[in-house]
């Protein structure tokens, strides 16, 4: 991973959807202005040149300063704008020498759900409205809710040996490790049934993922308080050349605390610095894709808000995050020799004998959690089969194109309801097709039981009126 100095000048907010991907709509976000804060008057007339970009400060302490008093100098700085006292903020960063600092609004950023005040929108000539899709996304209720638990089990921010197995540490920060996968290979494991599970939810908002050949992923565990620096995701931390990943994405394990993560739209050797970015804050199950190539980074957590009080706690909870680059060609590194720090891009092997293998990779071990992921197509492609051509059922059931490859967290309750109600109300079908059609969602582990039951009343209805009365017990 590379970093790099960057200004946003200005800032949106990410549209949340439920795992279904609707149609974007330039009405669901907002896109404000939040000026890359100059800290000396007047701004140098060539503060956006990549010259101004070199000015900048080396990341290094003073030589009359320890490591830790120069941090300590960076973390006052952060908490000085955090609450809300910037002028003394900039005085203090230029009695240290900074010219330009990360902007208000993405250090104070607003609270998850917060609204934004009028005053700050400003859709000026200057600050067009901007499109997130070429540059991010993202879905709640990602995982299904057998899969969610079993990478919380392996990835639990307070009982998994996985963090200490790999020296895994906040303040200083670990050094970057990564796992790949070859995603040609059978799957042998549940963390594979993951990988892929994420790839076809990453496929489905970014077609180019289709040709991903390999998966790397790493993983963090953080308290509220610890961002991360922005940065380019690239293949062997750059060295060689900056080559970006198709995507990468992060999924939200756990998040009772932690700052928003920020993507902003500069690509490596822009001539100017990026002007636009957006924020995803954390919540469990948030699965967030995003262009490979941009910068991105996470900003410190904040004092405030409901995430902050959680902090506070006796024992401050911390925010787990699961990153997966996907890859169209092979990043994999030699493993580090033994006794060493894991590196980066390391293959993931598993040993025939599961006995040997160290606690943290038998947790990874159990497969056959989701095989596929089914999708509203594949459901009515049986029932279609009755009516000739899938625009007959569309006009039936009311179901939109754009919908229609849509895929479904069929363990999340409402979208079983969905499939099943749309189902039971395309009139005309018959009872045995719609029976077969659900058995369709028995692939996925744990919807046996929620299937069978809405089959057994479905089939047991031998009215109409009694079919109406199962749509809407399903449906309320």
């Amino acid at each position: 991973m590379q970093g790099s100095p960057s200004s946003i000048l200005s800032l949106g907010l990410v549209p949340i959807f439920g795992i279904h991907w609707p149609s974007w709509s330039r009405t669901q976000y907002q896109l404000y202005r939040v000026f890359a804060t100059c800290i000396i008057q007047p701004p140098p007339p060539a503060w956006e040149s990549r010259a101004a970009m070199s000015a900048l400060p080396q990341d290094v302490p003073p030589a009359d300063e320890t490591d830790d008093q120069y941090l300590a100098a960076q973390k006052h700085a952060l908490l000085l704008v955090q609450d809300g006292q910037v002028a003394e903020a900039d005085r203090f960063l230029q009695t240290r020498g900074y010219t330009h600092r990360l902007a208000t609004a993405v250090l104070q950023y607003s609270f998850p759900g917060a609204p934004v005040a009028a005053t700050t929108l400003a859709y000026t000539s200057d600050s067009p409205s901007i499109d997130p899709r070429p540059f991010v996304c993202a879905a709640d209720n990602a995982l299904p809710p057998a899969m969610l638990a079993f990478m919380q089990h392996a990835l639990s921010s307070s009982h998994s040996p996985f963090w200490k197995a790999h020296q895994y540490s906040v303040d200083p920060p670990s050094p970057y490790f990564s796992y790949v996968h070859d995603l040609s290979q059978p799957r042998v494991s549940g963390l594979d049934d993951v990988v892929h599970y994420l790839k076809e939810l990453a496929q489905a908002r970014v077609p180019a993922v289709k040709r991903a050949k390999f998966a790397e992923w790493w993983t963090h565990c953080r308290p509220h308080d610890s961002g991360h620096q922005f940065h380019f995701d690239s293949a062997d931390e750059g060295r060689g050349g900056v080559r970006n990943p198709i995507v990468s994405t992060v999924m939200f394990l756990e998040a009772p605390c932690g700052g928003p993560t920020v993507v902003t739209d500069q690509s490596f050797g822009m001539p100017k610095l990026g002007r636009h970015g957006w924020l995803v804050h954390p919540n469990e199950n948030r699965f967030v894709v995003f262009n490979g190539k941009v910068l991105h980074g996470v900003v410190p957590g904040r004092p405030g808000g409901d995430h902050s009080k959680a902090a506070n706690d006796a024992t401050p909870p911390r925010r787990v995050t699961f990153m997966v680059a996907f890859w169209d060609f092979d990043v994999r590194q030699l493993p580090p020799p033994a006794g060493e720090r894991p590196g980066s891009a390391m293959p993931l092997s598993w040993n025939a004998d599961e006995a040997r293998e160290p606690e943290w990779k038998r947790r990874f071990l159990p497969s056959s959690l989701v095989r596929r992921v089914p999708t509203i197509h594949s459901l009515f492609k049986i029932v279609s089969k009755e009516l000739n051509e899938f625009g007959e059922l569309e006009r039936l059931v009311g179901v939109r194109v754009e919908l229609s490859n849509e895929p479904f967290d069929v363990l999340g309750g409402h979208s079983v309801q969905r499939i099943v109600v749309t189902v039971l109300m395309a009139t005309g079908v018959k009872r045995v097709v719609v029976a077969q059609a659900l058995k369709q969602l028995v692939d996925v582990d744990g919807t046996a039981l929620v299937v069978v039951e809405y089959l057994r009343k479905f089939m047991s209805s031998e009215t109409a009126q009694g079919r109406d009365a199962l749509v809407r017990e399903i449906a309320g």
